[in-house]
C-alpha cells in the first residue's frame, strides 16, 4: 500500500492570511470587513447579555424564596 501520508512532513507552511482565508472559505463567507465583524461582535454582546441578565433574575428568585422560608 503506497498510500500518502495525512501529515507530510515536508508540507510548506502557508502564510496566516493564507490560512485565515481558507477559514472564510469554509465557513461560506469571505467578508471579514470591518462592518460584518462589528455586526458579529454586537450579536455575541447582547447574546451574552441576555443570559447574563437571565442568571440574575434567577439568582434573586432563589433568594427571595430562600428568604421568604425562614421566616
Amino acid at each position: 500500500m503506497n498510500t500518502p501520508s495525512r501529515y507530510p512532513l515536508n508540507a510548506v507552511a502557508t502564510s496566516p492570511a493564507i490560512r485565515w482565508q481558507r477559514f472564510l472559505e469554509r465557513r461560506g463567507t469571505q467578508d471579514n470587513d470591518f462592518g460584518s465583524r462589528l455586526a458579529r461582535a454586537r450579536l455575541v454582546y447582547l447574546r451574552r447579555r441576555e443570559s447574563l441578565g437571565n442568571w440574575i433574575a434567577l439568582t434573586i428568585g432563589f433568594l427571595m424564596v430562600g428568604t421568604s422560608i425562614n421566616w
